[in-house]
């Protein structure tokens, strides 16, 4: 828990520290040009796939979010592009992001998420700088133990005689002297620091106890009286060749009406912004091309300011497009889960899915990470959970010399 605590206040800001520290995440453009087009998903894959040739695209995520204009050299800073490279297992674990320029395709950082301090401080809070499933499971119960012995110590805080203000006084300050000896100051150190910080202790727990054990997951969703699915899974895609064949055949048609001359429809710049052939209709960065151009509106108009497309693993499920209007929090994301083919949504029954209709326990499953950093209030709510970790980073210190000096007079 001392480590837990420590590395939870070192993580605090780090999304904040490396927006400063990290300049390739940004990028500036002419004021007249900031309207310009991005280059497509397809585009920017094929550009970062150069760069790791041997890895797995995992999403890839355009970003617009609060632009900083410099009225004198008429520049606007903008967020750069991200084409997110992700895989975990026993053979092989990587996690890279390749920022990019979405205008000119122009490389600026291919950037090992797994290598730096922030990423050692992350190991330590989930698995104490050991192999991850030993580490995890080491987190977890000890979070478990800690959240029990949260109530334990309350109770034994709790004053006897709780209906004199001198009980209550003597438990929620210090009364020391010259002569106080430092046993008793360590115990009131421990009562005074476990009482103050008794809410942050809880919330930290339950919250990070989502992650630890599933079970815990489950029955924190339901004790709220949640009903779907915490289970993420891309749901399959309808498959009807035939239609997938008309279609594609007015596509096609139509394209070819409005752009005599183009003898190459893959490298068309039209309101699709790349209308697939019925030869390319399966290739993978196509579809994608077309779900962007279907919801860039959303990040044009700022419904949103992040719109990340996964492509498919499994070609026979549809293509996950997630929706931000938030750079800095995670619960408020909306969740798309669209046909490939036909480019229709395909409903889900878990809570990864639409903002309509989310139940208040789906809510607090999608905002847990927040609440367990406190992002959820912003950047005060940050600060109150870093000051709360370095509290609870010091109950295991006060506690070991309390029950050390029981059997060491």
């Amino acid at each position: 828990m001392f480590i837990l605590g420590i590395t939870g206040f070192l993580y605090s800001f780090e999304k904040e520290i490396q927006e400063y520290t990290q300049p390739f995440r940004f990028y500036d453009v002419p004021l007249e040009l900031t309207k310009g087009d991005e280059l497509l998903p397809s585009q920017l894959m094929e550009i970062a796939q150069r760069e790791l040739p041997k890895h797995e695209i995992h999403s890839i995520k355009y970003v617009k979010w609060q632009p900083e204009v410099n009225l004198e050299n008429q520049m606007s800073k903008q967020r750069a592009a991200e084409v997110i490279f992700y895989h975990s297992s026993e053979d092989s674990t990587y996690y890279y992001k390749i920022f990019l320029n979405p205008r000119s395709g122009e490389v600026f950082q291919v950037h090992n998420m797994l290598d730096g301090f922030f990423a050692w401080v992350l190991r330590g809070h989930f698995y104490l700088w050991l192999p991850s499933e030993i580490g995890k499971l080491i987190v977890a119960t000890a979070t478990l133990l800690f959240f029990i012995l949260i109530f334990l110590g309350l109770i034994l805080w709790f004053p006897k005689r709780w209906t004199k203000i001198k009980s209550w006084k003597q438990r929620l300050t210090t009364q020391w002297s010259q002569k106080t000896r430092w046993r008793r100051k360590n115990f009131d150190l421990h009562g005074l620091i476990g009482f103050y910080s008794l809410l942050g202790a809880l919330v930290l727990s339950i919250t990070g106890l989502y992650y630890g054990f599933n079970w815990w997951a489950m029955l924190y969703y339901k004790s709220l009286g949640g009903k779907k699915e915490v289970i993420f899974e891309e749901p399959l895609a309808k498959k009807n060749s035939r239609k997938q064949s008309d279609s594609i055949s007015k596509l096609y048609l139509e394209f070819k009406r409005n752009n005599p001359k183009s003898d190459n429809i893959s490298n068309a710049t039209t309101t699709l912004r790349a209308l697939p052939t019925k030869k390319e209709i399966s290739l993978e960065p196509t579809a994608l091309d077309r779900i962007y151009g279907k919801y860039k509106s959303r990040l044009d108009t700022g419904i949103d300011v992040m719109m990340e497309i996964h492509p498919q693993k499994d070609s026979n499920k549809c293509v996950e497009v997630s929706f931000n209007s938030s750079y800095y929090t995670y619960g408020g994301s909306e969740y798309e889960f669209v046909d490939p083919t036909t480019l229709e949504l395909q409903p889900v029954q878990a809570i990864y899915g639409s903002r309509k209709g989310r139940s208040f326990a789906d809510k607090m499953m999608l905002w847990n990470y927040d609440i367990h950093t406190g992002g959820i209030l912003g950047w005060w709510g940050k600060l109150l959970m870093a000051i709360f970790s370095l509290m609870i980073a010091t109950l295991p210190i006060t506690g070991v010399l309390m029950w050390w000096g029981r059997r060491n007079k």
